[in-house]
């Protein structure tokens, strides 16, 4: 992730997405640095919300934290996480600026990693290493706001992360 927001930086001279500057370098620029550099930074935040493909840390750290922890990690993480990908997300209107499919990239992480949650948890015996791969899904989960992005997909992260956690 720091490394993508270094990359953007260097593209645009700025890390404040709402910039005028900031958007005028997102449109004329069709670097693949600044593709590169997106990428990076949707990497670094599916691995802080433990989503799929980047979930294999969960299940071993949850497996080995005390209790306190895990409830604290298969919370807070995972919402600061998306609370700052739907920001950036929005800020730089990620969608519509680019050519390339970000909705359907996001769209098709969402329900990887709602299956592999959801079908490894089955499998586990030890309860907290069941938590991981719940965690794992819940992220898929808000990953489909992410993906709808509007003010429906932003309801129904609200009312997910309201009621679900």
């Amino acid at each position: 992730m720091i490394y993508g927001m270094s990359l953007i930086y260097g593209l645009s001279g700025t890390l404040d997405f709402s910039s005028d500057q900031f958007l005028n370098v997102l449109i004329e620029v069709k670097s693949p640095l600044l593709l590169i550099a997106s990428l990076l930074t949707l990497a670094g935040f599916l691995f802080k919300i433990s989503a799929a493909p980047f979930h294999h840390w969960a299940p071993d750290v949850y497996e080995s934290a005390p209790t306190p922890i895990v409830a604290f990690l298969s919370v807070v993480p995972k919402l600061a996480g998306i609370a700052v990908l739907v920001k950036v997300v929005l800020a730089i209107q990620l969608f519509g600026q680019s050519g390339f499919p970000w909705q359907s990239i996001i769209a098709a992480i969402s329900i990887v990693s709602i299956l592999i949650g959801n079908l490894s948890a089955l499998a586990q015996t030890n309860p907290k290493r069941m938590l991981a791969y719940s965690s794992v899904a819940q992220a898929g989960f808000l990953l489909i706001g992410v993906a709808v992005l509007g003010m429906e997909g932003l309801h129904f992260m609200l009312f997910y992360s309201t009621v679900f956690y």
